[in-house]
């Protein structure tokens, strides 16, 4: 699109400004996430205690601190556990991602 075209539609200039307004909004939630992390100290190898915040089909994530949480995959996870929302478990930690503030967790906790 040219900037006439714009001009000429002004739907065009207002869906260009929303999407920009998520990208900033999604930048400033992943921000916040990474500076939780941070701040929360944690590492590689922490067992830690935590709440299932929400379970998917992958998977289910956990809160394992202040406004921190991580990913408990499916085949990170002990099948004999039935986990709902709510329910608080012992998980290890098998890696931190400072950059994205992606955490991935496991509940084998001596491997």
């Amino acid at each position: 699109s040219t900037p006439g075209d714009m001009l000429r539609d002004p739907q065009m200039v207002y869906s260009g400004a929303e999407e920009k307004g998520v990208a900033f909004k999604e930048a400033n939630k992943r921000a916040r996430r990474i500076q939780s992390l941070k701040a929360s100290g944690i590492k590689a190898g922490d067992v830690l205690r935590g709440t299932v915040q929400s379970i998917t089909r992958e998977g289910m994530l956990v809160g394992i601190g202040p406004g921190t949480s991580g990913f408990l995959a499916d085949a990170n996870r002990n099948p004999q556990s039935a986990l709902k929302p709510g329910d608080i478990l012992q998980v290890k930690i098998v890696s931190c991602d400072m950059e994205t503030a992606n955490v991935q967790l496991s509940t084998w906790l001596y491997d």
